[in-house]
Parts: structure tokens; C-alpha cells; sequence
């Protein structure tokens, strides 16, 4: 599994989905790595991560019929994962995610997809910073009979601890499964290994000593 990772560390790079250097977050924080998988805007670059979602979602072995994507690019994760599942396992697994406003002709409602009755549902992003918009949807999906979350799948943790207001509490998130493709662990690994990457992993290091799990 750890060589899917290193692989997965070494495209996030060289897309420049994950970047190194001095970064403003929302949450006040300055950071020195950066994640955006909105950096990834070709069908060939999509369908490889799609590819690395699945494999997480097949080495876990959850029960799961739906995958719901967070506004915004927790939409697209969805549906690259849901055309990988079917492409390389065989696996059919709908998806769905809200609009930004509810539509009230034609095809009416917030959701755009599946539905959301009777099903084992995965919540997907590419990170959990605050936890806000993970937050809305776990409150969306709880409205719904009948129908349960069975896990949360992010490209990168970031594991990094939630200690003010800008962060939603942790007792929201801690009775999911989170599961990710990396972890910022997976990540000081990696570089540790390339020794281009010294000056870097001292910035980590010491972000890390900060506000690390």
C-alpha cells in the first residue's frame, strides 16, 4: 500500500496539486504545504485520481451504494471515483450531490443524482480543513429515513489539530471513519526518502510541532 501512496505523493507534486512554501489558510494559519485537486483539470489527471480514490475505498472493504460529493470539489472526486469503481472493479456505485440552491422547476429538489433512500452512503472531498462543509452534508444526509453514513474519504489529511472557532468541533466528525489517500504522515515520509526536499521538511516539521495531531 505504502508504494500506492509514494506514487500518489509523487503525482500530487508534479501536478502541483500539493505544493511547498508559505501559504495564508482560511483558518488564520500559514502553512507550508498546500493541497488543491483543483489543479487537476484534464480527463486524463482526473481519471488517476479517481483511480487512487477507488483503491482506498476497495482496501477498506465498507459496505457502501453511494458516494456524495461536497460542493465544490468534493463533486467531481465523486464522479471520477464512481466511472473508476465501474471501470477497473466492476463496481456500479451511484453518486449525488446538492445544489447550491434548491430548484424549484423541471428537475426540482437540491439534489442532483441519486437518491438518497435506503443507502450506505460515502461523504468525499479532497480535504477537511474546517469540517464545515462536511458538517452540511452529514446534516443533509441525517434528514433522510433509512439511510446511514458509513464513512468519510478525503484525498489528504492534513491531521492537524481543531483548536478555535474556525474549526467545527471534532465530536461532529469522530463517530466517522475517516479515510484518506494520504495523510500529511505519508507526506514527511515520502520526503524523508528524497533528500531534495530537506529545506521543506523543516518548515513541516516545525507547522507540525504546532498544530499536529
Amino acid at each position: 500500500m505504502n508504494n500506492w501512496k509514494d506514487d500518489f505523493i509523487k503525482f500530487a507534486i508534479s501536478k502541483k496539486v500539493l505544493r511547498f512554501g508559505k501559504f495564508f489558510l482560511k483558518s488564520g494559519r500559514i502553512s507550508p504545504y498546500f493541497f488543491n485537486i483543483g489543479a487537476l483539470n484534464n480527463g486524463k489527471d482526473l481519471n488517476i485520481l479517481g483511480e487512487f480514490y477507488a483503491k482506498v475505498l476497495i482496501n477498506i472493504n465498507v459496505d457502501f451504494n453511494l458516494l456524495f460529493g461536497a460542493p465544490y470539489k468534493g463533486i467531481i472526486s465523486a464522479i471520477v471515483t464512481s466511472m473508476s469503481l465501474y471501470n477497473t472493479y466492476n463496481r456500479k456505485v451511484n453518486y449525488s450531490f446538492n445544489r447550491k440552491e434548491q430548484k424549484k422547476h423541471g428537475e426540482q429538489g437540491l439534489l442532483i443524482g441519486s437518491s438518497f433512500q435506503k443507502k450506505k452512503i460515502i461523504l468525499i472531498d479532497d480535504v477537511i480543513t474546517s469540517g464545515s462543509s462536511i458538517k452540511e452534508l452529514i446534516n443533509n444526509v441525517c434528514n433522510y429515513k433509512k439511510t446511514s453514513i458509513v464513512g468519510i474519504l478525503i484525498a489528504f489529511n492534513r491531521q492537524e489539530k481543531k483548536n478555535n472557532d474556525f474549526f467545527v468541533s471534532s465530536d461532529t466528525l469522530q463517530k466517522y471513519c475517516i479515510y484518506s489517500i494520504i495523510t500529511l504522515n505519508d507526506v514527511i515520509n515520502y520526503m524523508q526518502k528524497n533528500i531534495e526536499y530537506n529545506q521543506e521538511l523543516i518548515a513541516i516539521d516545525t507547522y507540525k510541532k504546532i498544530y499536529g495531531l
